[in-house]
Parts: C-alpha cells; sequence; structure tokens
C-alpha cells in the first residue's frame, strides 16, 4: 500500500523542475526496499516457525508410531501366549478314553459301561 501511494506520488506531484524537488524517486525506492525488505523478514520468520512445528510433529508423529508398534507386539504376544496356555490346558485335561489319538465310538462305550464287551 505505501509503494502504491508513492507511486500515485510520482505521478501527481511534479519532480525534477528545481533544485530540492527531486525527492521522488529516492522515497520511492526507499519506501519499496523497505516494504519488500520487511515483508521478505516476515516471511523468513514464518518460514522458520512452520519448519521448527513441522520437525516437531515429525518426531511426535514417530514417537507415537513407536509406541503404538510396541503395543501391538504386546498384545500379539500376550495373544501368542494365551493360544498356547489354552491348548495345553486342553492337552492336559483330555482323558485317555476321550483323547484324539484313540477312536470313539458311543455305541461301544455304552455297551462298556453296561458290562458287555464288545469283540
Amino acid at each position: 500500500m505505501a509503494t502504491a501511494y508513492i507511486a500515485a506520488s510520482w505521478i501527481i506531484i511534479p519532480h525534477g523542475r528545481g533544485e530540492g524537488e527531486n525527492w521522488t524517486l529516492e522515497v520511492l525506492i526507499s519506501v519499496c526496499a523497505g516494504t519488500m525488505g520487511s515483508v521478505f523478514f516476515f516471511l523468513g520468520v514464518t518460514w522458520t516457525r512452520h519448519l521448527l512445528m513441522k520437525m516437531k510433529w515429525r518426531k511426535q508423529i514417530r514417537k507415537t508410531a513407536e509406541e503404538r508398534a510396541q503395543r501391538q507386539a504386546a498384545r500379539a504376544q500376550k495373544r501368542t501366549q494365551k493360544r498356547a496356555h489354552k491348548r495345553a490346558q486342553r492337552r492336559t485335561e483330555e482323558t485317555p478314553e476321550y483323547s484324539s489319538s484313540v477312536s470313539t465310538n458311543s455305541h461301544a462305550e455304552s455297551f462298556e459301561e453296561l458290562g458287555y464287551h464288545t469283540y
């Protein structure tokens, strides 16, 4: 906005017609340089803040991902242990007459309970 104001002044005010009246060019260049310098300074500060925030965010995401991976590994290990425990418990609870290695026949077993022996 300041640059536009000085540019308008350059057009409206007569310049260069006498000594001391040729100030518009210097003011225009000074205002433009100051405005552009402050804009680039602001953009540099904003960009630096953005980079720092992005680095912090990436570090936090990496930490969260590592924690999530550890929790998932712990859950998987617990599931595996539970399954192994259940299998072992089933094996110890099985009796010889009902084990998977011995063939079962409900009719034959019921006859044996009554005292009959099937051949």
